[in-house]
Formats: C-alpha cells, sequence, structure tokens
C-alpha cells in the first residue's frame, strides 16, 4: 500500500514510513553510513533505492540468521559473537560438561542510543548437541564462560551459541565435537578382552 512498517522485537509497530510507492523486493538492514545505528534499504517497483534511518537500533550480522534477522548485514562488525578458538579445538569431551568460551565483540560508538532499560544485555543460549540447553544473561560485553551439560550417549553433535541483544538482534556461533566417543570405545575393548583371552585360552588349552 505504499508503507513500510518497521516491527520491534515484540512483534509490535515500531514506525510506519510512507514510501509513496510500492516494494515487492527484499528489504535489506545494515550499518550503511557506518554509524553504528541500522539503516533500512529498499528498492522499488520504479526502480528507486532508498535508505532510511532507525533511531536507536543496531545493525547485525548476516551469518547469525533468524526470523528477526533474515536479511541483516553487517558489513562493519559493529556488534558480533564468537565461540574462542580453544572451545572449538576438535577433541573428544568426556564427562558430564563442558565449558564453553564466548567472546562478544562490541564496536558501537559510544554515543550509540542502547534500549532503555535493557542496556548492554545479552541475552544467552548454550547447547551442545542434544543436551539440555542453558540460558543466561551477560551485562556487557567481552569474554565470558558458560558451563553446559553434554549428551551421555556416544554421539557427535553441534555446540551452538545464540545470543540477543537489547533489540531483539540474534547472534550465533557453532562447531562440531565429539562426546564420550572415545569413553565408550574403550568400554567396549574392556568388555571384549576378557572374552577374547577366555576364547584363546581354550584354543590352546584344546591343542
Amino acid at each position: 500500500d505504499g508503507s513500510m512498517v518497521i516491527a520491534a522485537a515484540d512483534g509490535s509497530c515500531a514506525s510506519r514510513i510512507d514510501i509513496g510507492e510500492r516494494s515487492r523486493f527484499a528489504v535489506l538492514s545494515g550499518d550503511v553510513a557506518g554509524s553504528g545505528g541500522m539503516q533500512i534499504v529498499l528498492l522499488t517497483e520504479s526502480g528507486s533505492v532508498l535508505c532510511y534511518g532507525v533511531p536507536g537500533a543496531s545493525s547485525w550480522e548476516s551469518s547469525g540468521r533468524s526470523s528477526i534477522t533474515d536479511g541483516a548485514i553487517d558489513s562493519h562488525h559493529i556488534l558480533r559473537v564468537r565461540i574462542s578458538d580453544h572451545s572449538k579445538r576438535h577433541r573428544d569431551i568426556s564427562g558430564e560438561h563442558m565449558t564453553v568460551s564466548v567472546e562478544i565483540l562490541d564496536e558501537r560508538p559510544q554515543g550509540y542510543a542502547r534500549p532503555l532499560g535493557d542496556r548492554d544485555q545479552f541475552r544467552a543460549v548454550v547447547r551442545a548437541g542434544s543436551a539440555r540447553a542453558v540460558r543466561t544473561t551477560f551485562t556487557s560485553a567481552g569474554r565470558h564462560s558458560v558451563t553446559v551439560p553434554i549428551p551421555k550417549s556416544a554421539q557427535r553433535g553441534t555446540v551452538r551459541v545464540e545470543v540477543t541483544d537489547g533489540h531483539g538482534a540474534l547472534y550465533t556461533d557453532e562447531f562440531v565435537a565429539d562426546f564420550n566417543v572415545h569413553f565408550y570405545r574403550m568400554i567396549k575393548w574392556l568388555v571384549f578382552l576378557p572374552f577374547l583371552a577366555v576364547v584363546f585360552g581354550l584354543f590352546v588349552s584344546g591343542r
């Protein structure tokens, strides 16, 4: 109908902009101006390219996509989340728990307007394979450690970190790991070796 509606994280209408013509193309969002804020870029049916600034909203990375962040682009990497290289190092993880090191890199300008009542808070969900997810809240950017349960049965799975900022933008990182694989292989050998020893003893005595 010639209008663009900007929805808040809770699904309510945050703003309505009259663009004067129709658009049937995907809307892109990102830090086009390099200011740490978010701008929305859209293409109209007549071929016009329009760019609108969204006060108090941050841009987010296209690699961390969800129903909120589809089509989002942050070429300046103002805010991003990553799992440490040490945590991502491929190995067999045994036991009942593991510790995941998460780093939130916040390079937004000091004058950037953050959400009221939710300043610098990041809600995180960390899950290892099919085990129960752990939910926590970080009150600042930087490095954080989260201890999560791992699957009890031997399997290969994904360790996934999801961090949501005060605007509802979602950032993700993940890696693949083995859980209790070598431990269960050792158990199999401990069960099999006595049986093999008995069979070998019977074979020798029968000769």
